[in-house]
């Protein structure tokens, strides 16, 4: 095994194993070229939609403009708060479109909002830059340690 993958000759496939014991395969190549919901693109079409629209596209609507305007009305908890929630509804329709997300169970589901949550707070902490932290806290002031 080098650099923790190796090839299960058993099973005729090539399997990763990691620290965790041997995983799935690896998908085939084709299907880096195909976008859930739109079909078999190419792999540079794909790579320039992922960027765009959930790179560039999501997070210039959340922090850039959302999370922009909230905090000028709201203090940081609040508006994270408010663009994870419209964020969640912006996600709705994967769970009718993408296949992995049909198969989530109540537990699964209720661990994504959390992380969806979550993600929401550090990010638009990220945006406001680490400078303005104290802002977070109720009396303006974290707790000493």
């Amino acid at each position: 095994m080098v650099g923790g993958s190796s090839c299960n000759r058993e099973s005729g496939g090539s399997e990763r194993a990691g620290l965790g014991g041997p995983r799935a395969p690896l998908p085939p190549a084709a299907d880096f070229a195909r976008y859930t919901g739109i079909g078999s693109l190419g792999l540079f079409p794909v790579i320039l939609i992922a960027l765009l629209v959930n790179g560039f596209g999501e997070e210039t609507g959340w922090r850039g403009f959302a999370a922009h305007h909230l905090l000028r009305r709201r203090g940081p908890m609040a508006a994270s708060l408010l663009v994870a929630v419209i964020w969640g509804i912006w996600h709705l329709p994967m769970f009718w479109v993408v296949e992995s997300f049909r198969s989530f169970g109540p537990a699964v589901i209720v661990g994504w909002a959390i992380g969806l949550t979550a993600g929401s707070v550090v990010l638009t902490y990220l945006y406001r830059g680490p400078a303005t932290a104290s802002s977070w806290w109720p009396h303006g002031t974290p707790p000493s340690t």
